[in-house]
């Protein structure tokens, strides 16, 4: 089975067990620049990284910007959940323009597929909880909307691919899968 890390701070996080029930280890790393010395195939930034009171994993992910598009040319998987947070540059770290539109609080959305891509796969329901869409996403293919409006969203970097959404919700067994097998 492939490495997997979770971007966070440090601060408990519920993923890091979701994994292990799954049946895939994990290892919580809070400095991006560990990604250039260790062969991680798959990196998870959690939930809530751009709201301060969940994580202050937003500012070092600023910093790590450049070891993190290293990652993800070299062949790497990069997966940025919601950042919870009202802040339209909250994914000014990855190599890709991408703004957001954060609602306050999460809306359950009806999922509508733009892609036959899998990383649709993310969440295996017809409706879904959003922290908000994206409103702009420079070189990124739209996979799934919510109200018509991207919600998930994939780009080929390099050799790697990033996968930014808002969907809030636990990855499935199968988009893992997905993730694992794509950098094998």
């Amino acid at each position: 089975m492939g490495r997997i890390a979770l971007l966070w701070d440090g601060r408990i996080t519920i993923f890091q067990k979701y994994l292990l029930v799954k049946g895939y280890k994990s290892d919580v790393i809070s400095d991006p620049r560990v990604l250039s010395l260790v062969s991680y195939k798959l990196v998870i930034v959690p939930s809530g990284f751009g709201n301060n009171m969940y994580s202050n994993m937003l500012k070092l992910l600023r910093a790590g910007r450049i070891i993190i598009e290293r990652f993800v040319r070299a062949g790497g998987i990069l997966v940025a959940c919601g950042s919870i947070s009202d802040d339209e540059r909250a994914y000014d770290w990855l190599p890709q323009t991408i703004h957001l539109r954060y609602r306050l609080g999460f809306e359950r959305t009806r999922i509508e597929t733009v892609s036959n891509h899998a990383a649709t796969s993310l969440v295996e329901a017809d409706e879904c909880m959003c922290d908000g869409f994206f409103d702009f996403v420079d070189g990124a293919e739209v996979l799934l909307k919510g109200n018509k409006r991207p919600i998930l969203v994939a780009s080929d970097i390099g050799k790697g691919e990033i996968i930014a959404t808002t969907i809030h919700e636990f990855p499935s067994t199968r988009f893992i899968s997905y993730c694992l097998a794509r950098v094998s």
